[in-house]
C-alpha cells in the first residue's frame, strides 16, 4: 500500500484569459448638436461562459455604451472610437475586444 501525503502544492497552470467580441452594435442616428457623443445600441457579447452570462457575472456596462466621433461636423459614414466596458464579478476573466 502506498502512503499519500496531504497538502497543497504550488503550480502555475497558465490560465489565460477568454476573449469576447463585441457583435451587433448599431450607432443611433442624431441631427447635429456640436457634440461629438453618439449613442450606441445593440451590442451583444460572443464567446462569454454561458453561466457567467446568465448569472450577470460578466455584462456590458450600459453607461459606458456610446462612441466618440472623430470631430463635430455633420456627414455621414465618420470613423468613430467605441466606448465600451464590461462589468461583474468575473469581468476581470475577460479581454474584450471590437470586430474588425
Amino acid at each position: 500500500a502506498s502512503d499519500l501525503a496531504g497538502g497543497t502544492v504550488a503550480l502555475d497552470p497558465n490560465t489565460e484569459y477568454r476573449v469576447l467580441t463585441l457583435t451587433n452594435i448599431s450607432v443611433v442616428d442624431r441631427p447635429y448638436d456640436g457634440t461629438t457623443r453618439v449613442e450606441l445600441t445593440g451590442a451583444q457579447l460572443d464567446n462569454a461562459v454561458a453561466s457567467d452570462l446568465a448569472g450577470g457575472t460578466v455584462a456590458l456596462d450600459s453607461s459606458t455604451e456610446y462612441g466618440v466621433m472623430s470631430d463635430k461636423n455633420a456627414r455621414a459614414n465618420k470613423l468613430l472610437t467605441a466606448q465600451y466596458e464590461l462589468t461583474g464579478a468575473d469581468q476581470d476573466n475577460y479581454i474584450l475586444t471590437l470586430p474588425t
